[in-house]
């Protein structure tokens, strides 16, 4: 048996006593520590060998991935209201459509000369900012994976920005992965998140399913991992071609660490 199975299931066990005990009291937060000190445990246990995939699969071919965080430094306006936290990260924007358009502006250091294309969105992991320019060319290719909400860009002396930016979510979720290359599994969360599931352990590695139907598939998260999204070939070529050569991709099979 593997280390990554054998850990997995101790961790089911773990979150399985916690499911079948009472839903309050002492006796749960006895059983809720005792699983998290398993989780801990398991987790280090599991996290020790990269998986042995093939380097170029055919998806792979296909699709880069987008690195989870950009160094950008864009910082939410003073006085801006708190953020939905039930946003971005896949689910799109609808919680604050309500709302006036998020102000943000330029981090100690930055201007609108010296940043990068791609922007963090503060708060909202797996997601990004991006510019009018970047934006017009996602929507020509795959506007069904993109919920898009318009933002105040400002810079640190209230400068307005030299165009538009957006929050911009990749909502088009996958059965993407191929877990058994990865050599990971689909670990479901214990109650009340029953109806949640997360890859264990922490990929090392991506591995893209080779039956995934690609046609008119340009941006997607996987179904199950919500931390990063892919951007295939054609997409990459044609940012390129418009001059966008610092996006932050890299091979699918090399995930950020």
């Amino acid at each position: 048996m593997s280390i990554a199975k054998d850990a997995y299931e101790e961790l089911c066990r773990a979150r399985d006593a916690l499911d079948a005990g009472p839903d309050e009291g002492e006796e749960r937060g006895e059983l809720f520590r005792r699983y998290l000190k398993t989780r801990i445990t398991q987790y280090n246990r599991a996290e020790s060998v990269r998986p042995v995939i093939d380097p170029v699969p055919a998806m792979n071919r296909r699709f880069f991935v987008m690195q989870r965080r950009v160094t950008s430094q864009v910082v939410f306006a003073p006085g801006e209201a708190s953020p939905a936290y039930d946003a971005g990260d896949g689910r799109g924007w609808e919680p604050m459509r309500s709302r006036p358009a998020p102000r943000l502006m330029l981090g100690p250091g930055l201007s609108f000369r010296r940043m990068t294309t791609v922007l963090d969105c503060p708060c909202y992991y797996g997601t990004h900012i991006l510019p009018r320019s970047l934006l017009d060319i996602w929507l020509r290719f795959d506007a069904a994976a993109l919920d898009v909400l318009p933002i105040h860009l400002e810079g640190r002396r209230k400068q307005p920005a030299p165009q538009d930016y957006f929050y911009v979510d990749i909502i088009r979720r996958l059965p993407a992965f191929d877990l058994d290359a990865m050599g990971v599994f689909l670990f479901r969360q214990p109650k009340p998140y029953a109806n949640s599931v997360e890859i264990f352990p922490t990929p090392r590695a991506f591995a893209l399913r080779d039956d995934l139907p690609v046609d008119g598939v340009h941006l997607f998260r996987d179904a199950n991992w919500r931390e990063t999204y892919f951007v295939s070939t054609q997409l990459h070529q044609a940012c390129l071609d418009a001059g966008f050569t610092d996006l932050p991709l890299a091979a699918p099979e090399a995930p950020e660490r």
